[in-house]
C-alpha cells in the first residue's frame, strides 16, 4: 500500500469532512443571532427551561416528540437562554449534516457527487435558516443523513455490526425528533422490498432493525396515537396546491432561475436514463435507486395525502431537501462523463446557489420590533391582551424575561404585569379593565382561534379605537382609549 495512497485516503475520510465542518460552521454562526428569537423558538425554550418531571407531564399531550426538547434543557442549564446560546445547538446539526452528507456521497458514488451535493446542501438558504432557528429541525435533517449514511453501510460495510447500531440508534432518536422521522423507516423498508439487491441480502436483517425501534418507541406510542387521531381531524396547515410543488423546489433552490435549471438537469437525467434502460444500456445502481426513492416518493406522497390531511409544509419535508441535493449531483454525472466539464458545470451550479444564498436567513425580528413599539405605548396602567394566547411566550421572553424564566408563576407574573393571553373575546377580564388607563391589543394570526374576530369586534364595540399599527409582518397592534 502506498503512502500516496494513504495520504489521499486521510484527505478523503479526515481533512475534507472537517473542512467541510467548519465551512459550514463559519458561514452559519455569523448571523446567528441576527434575527430575534420569535415563531415557535419561544414556546420551545419555555418548555426546554422546565424541570424534567414538568417536562414529561409536557409530553403527554404536546404535538412534538420530546428529543429536541430535552437537549435543549440540558444545553440551556449550561449556557442560558439567550438567542446566540439556544441557537447553537441547531448550528452544529446543520454542520455536521454536510460532513456525512459528504461521507454518504463519496462512499457510496464518489468524490465528485460528494463535493457538488455537499456545496449545494452549504449554501441552501433553507438550510440557513433552520441553523439559525432553537427548533428540531436542523436536528431532524441529521438525523435523516446518519440513518441513511448507517442503512447504505449496514447493507455493504464489513463492520455490520457498527453500521446496524448505528441505524437502530439513528431510526429511534427520529421518530424521538419528529414524527415525520417515521417517512425514513417507511422509505427504507420499500428499498429493502423494491430494490432487488436489497431484497436479497439485507431484507432480514433491515426488518430486525425495525423491531428493535419500534420495541423502544413503546413507551410514546400511546402518546404517538393520541396525538395522530387527535390531528387526524384537521391541522393548521393549509392545504396545498398543485404550485406548492415548485414552491417546496424554490425553496431548496434558493431562487427562481435555480429552481428551473435544476427540474431541467433532473428532467433530462430522468429521460436520458429512462432511454438507456430501455436500450439495455445501463442499469442504475441500489444506492441511485435508494436516493430516487428518498426524494421522490414522500414528495409526492405527502403532497397527495395532504388533499386530505393537510401537511405538505416546508419545514416538515426537510428531510428530502438533503437527498434532493445529492440527487442533483447524480443527475449531473449521469449526463456529463468528463471530469474536467463536470468540475466546471458543477462549479457553475454552486456559484448559483452561493450568489442567491441568503446568509441571514433566520426568524425575523417581527416580535421585538412589536414589543419595542409597545415600550413607547404602554404605562403602568395599559391593559395588553394578546391572541393567540402563545404570543405570551415570545411577547415575555423580549419584555419581561424574568417571569419568562419563572414558569411556574408564568401566567400569574404577566396578569401582574396587566398582561392577558386570549382565545377568544369570552377570556377578556373585565375587572382587569377597571383601572386601566389604555388597552393595547396584539393579534397575529387570530384565525386559527378566534375566526369570528370576537376580541376585534367587542374592543371595537366598547372602546374608541385610538390607532392601528401594521407596520410587523405578521401582527397587527391596536390601541384603545378607556373611557372612565
Amino acid at each position: 500500500m502506498s503512502s500516496s495512497w494513504i495520504g489521499m485516503d486521510k484527505l478523503y475520510k479526515v481533512v475534507l469532512p472537517i473542512l467541510i465542518f467548519f465551512l459550514n460552521l463559519g458561514l452559519k454562526i455569523i448571523y446567528l443571532d441576527a434575527g430575534s428569537i420569535s415563531g415557535d423558538e419561544p414556546f420551545t425554550i419555555f418548555y426546554s427551561q422546565q424541570k424534567l418531571a414538568d417536562l414529561f407531564e409536557l409530553f403527554r399531550n404536546e404535538n412534538n416528540p420530546p428529543l429536541h426538547f430535552l437537549i435543549l434543557h440540558f444545553w440551556i442549564k449550561c449556557f442560558g437562554i439567550s438567542a446566540f446560546s439556544t441557537r447553537f445547538p441547531s448550528l452544529i446539526f446543520s454542520s455536521l449534516t454536510a460532513v456525512y452528507l459528504f461521507k454518504l456521497g463519496k462512499q457510496f458514488f464518489n468524490l465528485r457527487v460528494a463535493v457538488l451535493g455537499t456545496l449545494l446542501f452549504t449554501f441552501s438558504s433553507f438550510h440557513f435558516y433552520f441553523a439559525h432557528e432553537t427548533r428540531v429541525y436542523a436536528l431532524f435533517a441529521l438525523l435523516t443523513v446518519l440513518s441513511m449514511y448507517a442503512f447504505l453501510n449496514a447493507r455493504e460495510s464489513k463492520r455490520f455490526g457498527a453500521y446496524f447500531t448505528l441505524l437502530v440508534l439513528s431510526n429511534t432518536l427520529l421518530i424521538y425528533a419528529h414524527f415525520f422521522g417515521f417517512f425514513i423507516i417507511v422509505i427504507q423498508a420499500l428499498g429493502v422490498l423494491l430494490i432487488s439487491d436489497y431484497r436479497k441480502h439485507f431484507f432480514k436483517a433491515y426488518s430486525y432493525s425495525v423491531v428493535l425501534v419500534f420495541l423502544t418507541y413503546i413507551p410514546y406510542l400511546k402518546i404517538f396515537l393520541g396525538r395522530f387521531l387527535a390531528s387526524s381531524g384537521g391541522t393548521w396547515v393549509a392545504a396545498p396546491k398543485w404550485e406548492s410543488l415548485y414552491n417546496l423546489l424554490w425553496k431548496f433552490s434558493n431562487a427562481p432561475v435555480n429552481t428551473s435549471i435544476f427540474l431541467l438537469l433532473l428532467i433530462t437525467a430522468g429521460v436520458a436514463f429512462a432511454i438507456r434502460m430501455k436500450m439495455g444500456i445501463k442499469k442504475r445502481h441500489a444506492a441511485t435507486k435508494l436516493l430516487t426513492l428518498w426524494f421522490f416518493f414522500p414528495f409526492l406522497f405527502i403532497f397527495l395525502i395532504s388533499f386530505l390531511l393537510p401537511m405538505f409544509l416546508d419545514r416538515y419535508l426537510i428531510f428530502i431537501s438533503v437527498a434532493f441535493y445529492m440527487l442533483l449531483a447524480i443527475s449531473l454525472e449521469s449526463l456529463i462523463n468528463s471530469k474536467k466539464v463536470y468540475a466546471i458545470v458543477g462549479g457553475g451550479l454552486v456559484l448559483m446557489m452561493i450568489l442567491t444564498c441568503n446568509y441571514q436567513n433566520a426568524p425575523d425580528g417581527d416580535l421585538e420590533e412589536a414589543v419595542r413599539y409597545l415600550k413607547t405605548k404602554k404605562d403602568d396602567n395599559t391593559v395588553i391582551l394578546l391572541c393567540p394566547p402563545w404570543l405570551n411566550h415570545g411577547f415575555s421572553y423580549h419584555l419581561y424575561s424574568n417571569i419568562f424564566k419563572d414558569y411556574r408563576n408564568f401566567e400569574e407574573g404577566l396578569a401582574q404585569k396587566n398582561v392577558l393571553a386570549l382565545y377568544t373575546a369570552q377570556d377578556i377580564d373585565v375587572a382587569m379593565l377597571t383601572n386601566a388607563s389604555k388597552l393595547i391589543f396584539v393579534a397575529g394570526w387570530t384565525e386559527l382561534v378566534d375566526p369570528q374576530n370576537s376580541i376585534k369586534s367587542h374592543l371595537d364595540q366598547h372602546f374608541h379605537l385610538e390607532e392601528v399599527n401594521q407596520d410587523f409582518k405578521v401582527l397587527t397592534i391596536s390601541e384603545y382609549s378607556v373611557n372612565q
